[in-house]
């Protein structure tokens, strides 16, 4: 199991979220971004087969991303993450809520690794068009239930407006791959970029 930090930055990831104290658990993802996606690099490689460079953050590498994960991402028997804080990443606890004894959970290491293909994935958002969108917590005044503001969006740059929580598509992907009878394709994170980036440049 990967352990990059000694728990969570701010130690108040079980703090109810509110509208004023959002920002510092988007400050807690942002502090480790770099760090956990150092390693996930070179780990997604390792597993996948094939050298380091081909990451590269083009929306291609999302293919070669997720085709050389799929093996290593498993769900398995329910176990509560309570007293684990220490040993889990910060993604996880949008993983959390789907979890229950009847559908199990996914093990220790497969979250860490679905934590880096979130950062991964955001930022292939980010370095491909850097003057459209942003890492930017989602909380407008409007919202009643600000769960949300707990997990990192990519914001529109141009009206601040909501593009995507990078970590849907991978819990898309993972869903068709543990569902029943479910058949992982190596396009299931790409896909979604694609119609996502369309859907903004359309409407433009």
């Amino acid at each position: 199991m990967y352990q990059l930090t000694s728990g969570h930055p701010s130690g108040k990831i079980y703090q109810k979220v509110t509208k004023r104290n959002y920002i510092a658990y988007f400050d807690d993802y942002m502090a480790v971004k770099e760090a956990h996606l150092d390693w996930f690099l070179s780990e997604a490689a390792r597993l996948g087969g094939y050298n380091v460079h081909l990451l590269d953050f083009t929306p291609d590498s999302l293919v070669t991303i997720w085709e050389g994960l799929i093996s290593s991402i498993h769900r398995g028997e329910y176990y509560d993450f309570t007293g684990l804080e220490k040993d889990l990443p910060l993604w996880v606890y949008i993983v959390e809520g789907l979890s229950s004894e009847k559908y199990g959970t996914y093990s220790p290491d497969s979250l860490w690794l679905m934590d880096g293909l979130a950062y991964y994935v955001g930022d292939v958002y980010i370095k491909n068009y850097p003057n459209d969108f942003e890492w930017k917590p989602y909380a407008p005044d409007f919202y009643n239930r600000v769960n949300d503001g707990l997990h990192p969006m990519i914001l529109c740059k141009d009206n601040h407006g909501y593009l995507c929580n990078p970590f849907d598509s991978i819990r898309s992907a993972c869903v068709a791959t543990w569902s029943k009878e479910g058949r992982p394709k190596k396009y299931d994170l790409k896909n979604p970029f694609d119609y996502l980036v369309k859907r903004y440049f359309d409407a433009k």
